[in-house]
């Protein structure tokens, strides 16, 4: 009988270190998962935070080519106008000019 207890405790030894590296290896595959969690929400956070990144820049860019556009168009404007001055001023030289001849022709003829 003794013999019989002795060969059932070695076989409980065998099944706890069977069941050890079972464990081990069940506890290292719970990190790695873990592990791998932890990195691909990391990832997706990092790939939002980079989208993000680029829509700003693309919002600021868009501002800043609207602030380009207004300003062009504010400089046409401008010159627009400051050409309508030079038109009316040249007009009002022309004016002048044909008074001063007509002047000019009205001194000369004889009374």
């Amino acid at each position: 009988e003794n013999d019989d207890e002795e060969d059932d405790e070695d076989e409980d030894d065998e099944e706890e270190e069977e069941t050890k590296p079972a464990a081990a290896a069940s506890a290292q595959s719970k990190l790695r998962a873990k592990r791998a969690k932890a990195r691909a929400a990391t990832e997706a956070s990092e790939r939002a935070r980079q989208e993000e990144i680029e829509m700003q820049s693309m919002l600021l860019s868009n501002r800043k080519r609207k602030d380009l556009k207004l300003v062009v168009r504010g400089q046409s404007k401008q010159k627009n106008w400051v050409r309508r001055m030079e038109a009316k001023r040249d007009a009002i030289e022309e004016q002048d000019e044909a008074a001063k001849t007509a002047s000019n022709k009205a001194a000369k003829k004889p009374a």
